[in-house]
């Protein structure tokens, strides 16, 4: 915010926090930080496999084929929390 008086121009600072939401999902309890791993929930992520447009894009592996699984099913772990930013402008 500025103040112009008499030609001179004033300069107010102004605090704030801002909070931010982050969400972590994870093959692992151990990339989530430890103060949020209790709140953490899992669920299974089902079987990912080959797809045509892997195949089309070029990145399907020799010997693998359309429908091939790709990274077999397993437990993930999810957490959101909120990340309080303090930020000054002048």
């Amino acid at each position: 915010m500025y103040v112009c008086m008499e030609m001179q121009l004033l300069k107010f600072r102004k605090m704030g926090t801002k909070m931010e939401k982050t969400t972590i999902d994870t093959h692992t309890l151990e990339h989530i930080p430890e103060e949020h791993r209790a709140k953490a929930t899992s669920y299974e992520a089902p079987d990912g496999l080959w797809t045509q447009s892997d195949k089309d894009n070029g990145i399907l592996p020799e010997g693998k084929n359309v429908g091939d699984v790709r990274e077999a099913a397993h437990t993930r772990y999810t957490v959101t929390y909120a990340v309080a930013q303090t930020y000054s402008y002048s």
